[in-house]
């Protein structure tokens, strides 16, 4: 057998006059669409097709000394999502469509973006930290010196599955807990033996 690989990459470009373009593979297609946020859903078959698509619709939007935000970052890995590769894609095609302009980091854009919230993340957010607080107002009454961080950390989960609740990340580190000298925020795991 011999390995297939599949080229895929979606480019996202947002532009001050409000068109949000999203080029994406055919299999992406269909969803994007029915998602109604993009202006346009430009479809690629191919490396080749990619990069003369999005030749195309960087030249039609982006004027010669204007001002391009890209997807990097020193400060926030959130905003630092651009692949070295695609960087350089990025700085040929700058050069083929003849742009002159500065290209700055989307680190304050993504922030502003993430700082606004739709009434459904509002709520959501709301409900988890009500689900949160109810977690810690039932473990309060149960947690006993001579509990291990690891004992602390069941309780906590138990608490989370009896109220029909899922984890965030994996539950062998979740939730931290810090305990004794050998604990801190980069000991995931509690230890089991000490109280």
């Amino acid at each position: 057998l011999t390995p297939c690989l599949v080229f895929t990459r979606t480019a996202l470009v947002l532009t001050a006059g409000g068109k949000r373009i999203i080029l994406c593979a055919p299999v992406e297609a269909e969803e994007l669409e029915a998602a109604g946020v993009y202006t346009e859903v430009a479809v690629y078959r191919g490396r080749t097709e990619f990069e003369r698509k999005l030749q195309d619709i960087l030249a039609g939007c982006t004027p010669a000394n204007g001002t391009i935000a890209l997807n990097t970052s020193p400060l926030d890995a959130t905003s630092d999502g651009l692949s070295h590769s695609d960087y350089l894609l990025l700085s040929d095609i700058m050069k083929r469509i003849g742009f002159t302009g500065s290209i700055v980091s989307s680190y304050d854009i993504m922030r502003e973006v993430r700082a606004h919230k739709c009434a459904e993340e509002v709520a959501a957010i709301e409900h988890a930290v009500n689900c949160s607080m109810d977690i810690y107002d039932r473990a309060r009454p149960q947690l006993k010196i001579g509990m291990s961080g690891k004992d602390v950390q069941l309780l906590f989960q138990r608490l989370a599955l009896e109220a029909g609740l899922g984890f965030s990340w994996d539950s062998r580190y979740n939730p931290y807990v810090s305990v004794g000298p050998r604990s801190s925020y980069n000991c995931k795991m509690p230890p089991s033996d000490v109280y």
